[in-house]
Parts: structure tokens; sequence; C-alpha cells
């Protein structure tokens, strides 16, 4: 069974609208009291005295935002397997791969995807199809060079199964994601909406005959950046 993690993440949207207000008070009295504020809860109450019948009172109405959680399931762990003679990696299928929004209330959005070549010196995380392929060599790492695609698949606003074209893992830049004509950031709906990731790649040959299974150890980190906010900007 695949181990799962929580992504807490603050967003920009304003999910909940709590109201600060100051509760007017009519009386026939002389004197004036001072005003405060009154949270939904109904704490810090104080009022405002009229002076005389028929005179108004006042109530000045503030809005505040609530920045909700969203709560986002993601894989501790995904394999990739590299041949000795190097090739193809074998990869986790999409549907296996997967992030999950279990949120009740709020749908989610992934903003931006980094890579972190954790383990550079060991196995060399590359954008250069020229360092990696049956029968190419590896020099200055332990094990090999490693070419990692990612496609993703998700549903939009519309619920239309859209598909992100496969790009390469970069540890120079992140891959953002806005919001324009005709293109819609990554998005995850409410109560167990998907995103599907498709790994795919290619490694160099491998400096030394390793048994299978021999290497198992961290090679690149993905860090997925998820916002409840899908407009271009998160404030």
């Amino acid at each position: 069974m695949k181990k799962t993690s929580k992504i807490m993440s603050a967003v920009a949207l304003s999910a909940a609208l709590a109201i600060g207000t100051a509760m007017p008070a009519f009386a026939a009295t002389t004197s004036k009291g001072t005003e405060g504020e009154m949270e939904m809860d109904g704490s810090a109450v104080k009022t405002e005295e009229v002076s005389t019948d028929g005179e108004s009172g006042e109530t000045s109405v503030h809005m505040k935002t609530e920045v909700s959680n969203i709560s986002v399931t993601v894989p501790v762990k995904a394999y990739l397997y590299a041949e000795t003679v190097g090739g193809n990696l074998g990869t986790p299928s999409k549907t296996a791969y997967r992030l999950v929004n279990t949120s009740t209330t709020t749908d989610a959005y992934i903003r931006s995807i980094a890579v972190d070549n954790t383990a550079a010196s060991e196995w060399l995380l590359t954008t250069d199809t020229t360092k990696v392929g049956a029968g190419v060599q590896a020099s200055g790492v332990t094990y090999g060079n490693i070419l990692v695609n990612m496609a993703i698949e998700y549903k939009n606003s519309g619920n239309q199964t859209m598909s992100e074209p496969a790009f390469a893992l970069d540890t120079a830049a992140a891959k953002t994601f806005t919001k324009t004509d005709g293109t819609f950031i990554p998005h995850m709906p409410k109560n167990n909406g998907e995103i599907n990731i498709d790994l795919s790649g290619q490694s160099s040959m491998l400096n030394d005959q390793i048994a299978d299974g021999a290497t198992t150890q961290e090679a690149f980190k993905i860090t997925y950046t998820v916002s409840a906010n899908p407009s271009n900007t998160i404030a």
C-alpha cells in the first residue's frame, strides 16, 4: 500500500467571511456609551446608546477574510527502475501515482512543481537528451544519468478531462502554471478530485553492474505547491 502524506496549504482565496460589527441599542437615555466590536461568536460586544427618542444609531460593518486550509494527499515515495544497459525507465502508472484533494469544501490547484536533485553525485537528473539512452556512458556520478518527463491529466473547471503536455523535470527552474485563454491550472475538485501524474524517461548505462534492487536511495524530490486560488497570482 502506498503511504501518503498531507499537505496543508495556506491559500489566497477568501473562503469564509467574518463580520466585525458594532451593535446599537436604542433607548431614551441621556448617557452615551463607547462604540465596540462584535465577532461572529458574539464576543467583545459594546453598545452605542442614543440620547433621545428618534435619534439614529449606526453600525459600521467591516469585512475580514478567513484563509481555509486544503488537504491534498501526495505519495511519499515513487520508484523508478533503471536498466544497467540504459534506455527507458520503468515508472509507476498514472493511475497509481496521483494527487487527491480530500478537502470537503475547497477545490485545489497545482501552482508549481519544483525538483531538487538530492543525490546528484549518484544519480544526475538532467534535461540533456545526449546524456541518456541505451549504451550512453555517464561520467562523474556513482550510478548514472536520468532524464524524467512528467505529463499531467486533470479535470478543468468545466469538468472536462485535460492533459498537460509532458515536460522535463528541471532543477534549474520550477514548472509554473497560470490561467490563460484556453488553458487551465491543473485542478482537483473537492471531495477526492484527482490529478494523475504520468512519468517517463530514460537513463544512461549504469557505471556498475548492480544487483536488482540494490540501490533504492532517494535520487530527487518533487515539491508540489498547491493552492485554492485558480487566478494568476497568489496574494
